[in-house]
């Protein structure tokens, strides 16, 4: 991931990486609880949303906050580039 995209990442998308690595899960498997949830996600836009590319809509981040815990509205928060 190039400094620039990752400078754009949000808080939440680097909260949900961190969570999927700890539950062990990839995107297509996190793809499938969100759609427990009754939200349709594409493991293709769980990977844009993780990169930066683009936030959740109210309901899937909704959804994101139930089966993972991590708050809708840490979305809009840029994420701190790490100190060199």
């Amino acid at each position: 991931m190039s400094a620039k995209l990752l400078a754009m990442v949000s808080v939440a998308a680097r909260l949900v990486r961190q969570k999927l690595a700890e539950r062990g899960w990839n995107h297509a498997e996190f793809a499938r609880e969100l759609r427990k949830k009754g939200v349709t996600v594409a493991e293709g836009l769980v990977s844009r949303w993780l990169s930066g590319k683009r936030s959740p809509d109210r309901a899937r981040s909704s959804a994101i906050e139930e089966v993972l815990g991590v708050a809708p509205k840490l979305w809009s928060v840029p994420a701190r580039k790490k100190a060199a």
